[in-house]
């Protein structure tokens, strides 16, 4: 399945406490504190900004070094489901296995980071669908927000930016009704788009089987 979930905002309740002046070690009175809860306000946009803060400079310091991947030749293997013939390149210099996929069988691979993710599986096209009603019965955000789409007579691509991750996915169908789908999905930060689209087209352009 292709799933684009969206992450519901959190609210906090803030408690209040009394009016007091206070002073500190050498008796100097510190600033009034209204009871209105204001003071905590201020505090919790005082904390999201220097969370933000920290969390830039961490994404600062991964960029460069995941774009450090793309500048370094790129090793290229080559990925095979011999149960279902599948075959397919993928940069190994990026990606390690992590597992299986989440739906048929293959292998799930990822980037040390953790922000890139790449799916490779297959599996028997029991209900005999062509890509435009899979796609059609599988997709599940309006078509209107993709951002590329292609759909041919063996295969479809598909494209979306949400949230600073791209995803992209990719399926060949081979042997007409009853035959075979195979797939990838990638996922990956929207601010390595330039280095990562060459890598993309690779990736898709090698999946087989391919059938005119």
């Amino acid at each position: 399945m292709i799933d684009f979930p969206l992450a519901r905002p959190q609210h906090r309740r803030w408690a209040s406490r009394p009016d007091r002046r206070e002073r500190n070690s050498r008796g100097y009175e510190l600033p009034h504190v209204p009871n209105d809860g204001s003071h905590l306000w201020d505090q919790a946009i005082r904390g999201n900004w220097l969370s933000g803060c920290l969390a830039g400079i961490i994404l600062l310091t991964l960029v460069p070094s995941a774009q450090a991947q793309f500048r370094e030749p790129v090793d290229w293997r080559t990925f095979e489901v011999p149960d279902f013939g599948t075959n397919i390149q993928y940069p190994a210099s990026i990606f390690t296995p992590a597992g299986q996929p989440e739906t048929g069988l293959g292998q799930r691979f990822e980037r040390d980071d953790g922000r890139a993710v790449l799916s490779i599986y297959a599996r028997p096209n029991e209900a005999g669908e062509s890509p435009k009603t899979y796609l059609r019965n599988n997709l599940r955000v309006e078509r209107s927000a993709l951002d590329y789409v292609r759909i041919a007579r063996s295969f479809f691509a598909i494209s979306l930016e949400r949230d600073g991750v791209i995803l992209y996915s990719r399926c060949n169908f081979s042997g007409g009704a009853r035959g075979m789908i195979h797939c990838f999905d990638l996922k990956y930060p929207h601010q390595e788009k330039r280095a990562w689209d060459p890598v993309v087209t690779r990736i898709s352009l090698s999946l087989r089987p391919l059938e005119s």
